[in-house]
């Protein structure tokens, strides 16, 4: 059965930038189908080089965190059509985000980068690897720290920041700073 198991991290500086795909690089609508045991994602994906629009349907178990760190989960991902996604987006979907997504390859991992640009978003960059196993070693890049890594803070995940307003997403302020702070390195 396919399985997401990944961590992520609060970005804590522009080096990330340099490494960054340009020709990958995506822009992201998503919306989500509420259900309290699992997320039902339905996301358009358009590459922002060529133009070109893709869409999925995604369904997630409940977040299960793993050996203190990673998280893991099973994940269905099918491709749909971009119209039926637009659809889905506009008539299911009562919370949505969008996002900016870069793509870049560090010590044979690949990461992606999503930025948040809408102002309510404060600046929110988040990195996030996938690993073949909770257990797996990898070498972490130049822009995120362990004391930035919010993998088990719900708070931090697109389902979560796409139903809150403004108000509810002021502790993202305190947080980034706190990251972006801390000694790196």
């Amino acid at each position: 059965m396919p399985h997401e198991i990944e961590r992520k991290f609060i970005v804590v500086n522009q080096q990330w930038k340099q490494m960054a795909d340009a020709k990958a690089t995506e822009d992201i609508v998503q919306g989500y189908v509420r259900s309290p045991d699992s997320t039902v994602r339905v996301r358009i994906s358009t590459n922002v080089a060529s133009g070109k629009k893709e869409a999925f349907l995604t369904l997630k178990t409940k977040r299960n965190i793993s050996y203190d760190t990673a998280i893991d989960r099973r994940e269905w991902e099918y491709s749909i059509p971009v119209e039926h996604a637009q659809d889905m987006l506009d008539h299911l979907c009562d919370s949505k985000i969008k996002k900016r997504r870069y793509h870049l390859m560090h010590e044979g991992k690949e990461w992606t980068i999503d930025d948040f640009t809408k102002p309510k978003y404060h600046g929110l960059k988040l990195a996030e690897i996938e690993l073949e196993s909770p257990r797996e070693h990898f070498e972490l890049p130049p822009f995120v720290t362990l004391k930035s890594e919010v993998t088990r803070d719900n708070r931090f995940t697109s389902g979560y920041m796409s139903g809150c307003n403004a108000d509810d997403l002021s502790f993202l302020k305190k947080e980034i700073a706190k990251a972006t702070a801390a000694p790196h390195r």
